[in-house]
Parts: structure tokens; C-alpha cells; sequence
């Protein structure tokens, strides 16, 4: 049961099995199968192993701080859609598979990184990163207040550090297509440049994703493993 909260909450944050779409009972059979496979690593007769209920609250605080950690990765591939969205004249056409609407841009991106963990087998390194959790935080210890809040601004720093550089040829197409519009609209005044430009930069756009979806998914996925090696 002590296993199985700390496990059950990283799952409940986590990308893919953390999602809204997943029924409640998947979930709960995800976490339970993790939490065998967890606990079969574990030494029962571990010296720092603890009784009694403030250990439950003290192994959700931990879980909850490495499913934080791992959520970031989710909010920075939708935060980079939504900026490459309002970018590209994109941002009013919504959809959604997650927990709110947002652009369909991000919504592309956002399903296809989730299935791309799967896909490259990352469910495993899951199973790993949770027993790694057990490594730097033992059944029973404490988690450091102070340190965890630094490390907390610290990461949500990256995940929008992260978001950007994904959005990053986006917000560069749109900077150079405003510099073209403007240039043009002072050369000759009477010609309607938003009629020529709004397809342009949207088509523009569209084919943009096409060929740079596979690179910037692969940097989003080497990030998220590079974090789940070293958390802290």
C-alpha cells in the first residue's frame, strides 16, 4: 500500500497514462502493475521503511513531485503548439484530447508526443524513473521543502525554456512574413497585403509543422529522457 500511493500518484501526473481521456479503472491498473514492479526492487526489511499514516502523506508529496516533474514535459509541448497557433493565424480553430480546449496546432503536437513515447518503448524508462524515485527519497524520508520549491521554479523555467525553442521557427516565419506585409504595404498602400498574406502564413505554417513536427518531437523526447535520468 506505502508502494502503491507514491506510484498511483506519479501515474495519475504522468504522460500518456496521466491523461483525462484514460478511464479511471486503466489507470488504477497501471499504477497497480507499476507498483508490483516497483515493489519487487524494494527490500522489505530496509531499515528506513516506515509505519503508520504520516508515511502515506509523505510518499504523496514525493509522488506528486516527480509526476510534477514529468507533467512539465505535457505543458511545454502544448504551450509550444499554442504559441506557433497565435503565430500562424491558427490559434482560432480548437480541438482538444487533453484536459481543456486548446488549438488544434498544439492538439497535433500534443497527441503526437504522447504516442511517441510509446511508440520508442518509454512506458519502461517510466518503471525506471519511479524506482529512481525510491533511490533519492526512501520509504519515510522527508522531502526537503526549500530545495524541492527551487527545484520546482527551477524545471517550470525549462518546460517554458523548452516550449519556446520547440516554437521557435514559428514565431521566426512570422516575424520574417509581418517584416515582408509591412514592407510591402509601404511600397504600394492601395494593395490589400492581409487578403495575400492570411492564407500565405497559415498554409506557410501548416506545411512548416509538416516538416519540422519529426525534429521537434525528437527534441521534446531526448528531454524528457534526459530528465527522467537525472531529475535533480
Amino acid at each position: 500500500m506505502v508502494v502503491f500511493v507514491r506510484t498511483s500518484t506519479i501515474v495519475a501526473l504522468m504522460p500518456g497514462f496521466g491523461e483525462m481521456v484514460i478511464p479511471a479503472r486503466v489507470k488504477l491498473i497501471v499504477a497497480f502493475m507499476y507498483s508490483i514492479i516497483t515493489y519487487s526492487f524494494l527490500d522489505p526489511s530496509d531499515p528506513s521503511t516506515a509505519s503508520g499514516l504520516k508515511v502515506f502523506f509523505t510518499e504523496f508529496a514525493i509522488g506528486f513531485t516527480f509526476g510534477v516533474g514529468l507533467r512539465g514535459f505535457v505543458f511545454a509541448i502544448q504551450t509550444a503548439g499554442s504559441i506557433a497557433a497565435n503565430v500562424s493565424s491558427l490559434a482560432q480553430l480548437f480541438n482538444s484530447a487533453g484536459e481543456q480546449q486548446q488549438p488544434i496546432m498544439a492538439n497535433v503536437l500534443y497527441l503526437a508526443a504522447i504516442t511517441l513515447l510509446f511508440v520508442v518503448g518509454t512506458h519502461v524508462t517510466f518503471a525506471e524513473y519511479i524506482l529512481a524515485s525510491y533511490t533519492a527519497f526512501p520509504i519515510g524520508q522527508h522531502i526537503p521543502v526549500a530545495e524541492t520549491s527551487q527545484w520546482g521554479i527551477a524545471h517550470l523555467n525549462e518546460s517554458f525554456n523548452l516550449a519556446f525553442r520547440l516554437a521557435a521557427p514559428f514565431v521566426l516565419l512570422s516575424m520574417l512574413y509581418n517584416i515582408t506585409i509591412g514592407v510591402i504595404n509601404k511600397a504600394m498602400p492601395q494593395l490589400m497585403v492581409v487578403l495575400i498574406g492570411a492564407p500565405f502564413i497559415t498554409g506557410a505554417s501548416v506545411f512548416l509543422l509538416a516538416i519540422s513536427a519529426p525534429f521537434l518531437l525528437s527534441v521534446w523526447l531526448d528531454s524528457i529522457n534526459t530528465f527522467m535520468k537525472s531529475p535533480f
